[in-house]
């Protein structure tokens, strides 16, 4: 795997936040507030198919309805409904996906089985693929920036000089490994 192949982690061009929502309890509000609140400057789109707009962006029903080119997907549903919008990133050609629910191979049975299959659609389509407790911290070569809530339930994000950080979550891990071809 070339280094060229990972960069929409790094610097994507575009961002879609699959489960974005209006409840601001919601993780899905919570990422995409954080992604707006870093001074993300480039194309950010909301997907929830029961909102015209979250947080003064327009959101789209599903990631095949945005007209533009999207390098990174991160998605925010239950763990029954990834492998389908894992499958619509991929007809959409979304470079990079990061699975942030949890209820995969941590929890055994039917999670394992999901995760294998989130696995065998994005090697399928050649996108690259990341869980929430894979990798906490990137670092970009710009502003700090926060992509996930810099607060929840009263604890603060530790915060690093130029660095993204992936949730630590003790109630969920996803797919805890990159697919390529």
């Amino acid at each position: 795997m070339n280094s060229a192949a990972l960069e929409p982690f790094f610097k994507p061009k575009s961002i879609a936040v699959i489960g974005a929502s209006r409840n601001p309890a919601k993780i899905g509000y919570q990422l995409l507030r954080s992604i707006i609140l870093a001074g993300y400057d480039k194309p950010i789109y909301p997907i929830n198919p029961k909102a015209d707009e979250i947080l003064g962006l327009k959101a789209y029903p599903s990631i095949l309805e945005v007209e533009d080119e999207v390098d990174l997907a991160v998605i925010a549903v239950p763990a029954p409904i990834v492998p389908k919008v894992t499958e619509e990133c991929g007809k959409k050609g979304v470079k990079c996906v990061i699975v942030i629910s949890g209820g995969f191979k941590e929890v055994g049975g039917e999670g394992a089985k999901l995760e294998e299959e989130v696995v065998k659609i994005a090697k399928k389509y050649g996108m690259r693929l990341m869980g929430a407790k894979l990798h906490r911290s990137l670092q970009p070569p710009h502003k700090n920036r926060h992509i996930i809530p810099t607060t929840r339930k009263g604890v603060k994000a530790k915060s690093r000089k130029n660095s993204i950080h992936l949730p630590k979550r003790s109630y969920g891990s996803s797919i805890p490994r990159l697919a390529s071809n």
